[in-house]
């Protein structure tokens, strides 16, 4: 768990383009310290979420199998919307639409 913590704020998130993500594609970015999840849905459609998990504050990552939001730390998934699926996480990751 600590090398998946540590390594998330080392390694991540990618400063990938938003307008480049093609339906079904997912990235994770960083704006000062707001980091999001954002995926594109099979329409296009745009949806970001907090990409830090409330159980222990590492970054999830996205699943393209499952088309979930995954944490490495402790296995925590989360729907594409952000809810939570599977815990030990309790809450759910907050949307853009939160003012998170």
């Amino acid at each position: 768990m600590a090398n998946s913590f540590a390594g998330d704020r080392v390694t991540k998130p990618r400063s990938e383009e938003v307008q480049a993500l093609a339906p079904r594609g997912a990235t994770v970015l960083r704006d000062g310290s707001d980091v999001r999840g954002v995926h594109r849905d099979d329409e296009a459609g745009l949806h970001a979420v907090s990409a830090v998990c409330p159980h222990m504050g590492c970054l999830v990552e996205w699943n393209d199998g499952d088309r979930t939001r995954d944490c490495p730390c402790h296995g925590s998934r989360f729907d594409c919307d952000g809810s939570v699926i599977d815990g030990p996480a309790i809450d759910d990751l907050p949307t853009a639409s939160d003012g998170d």
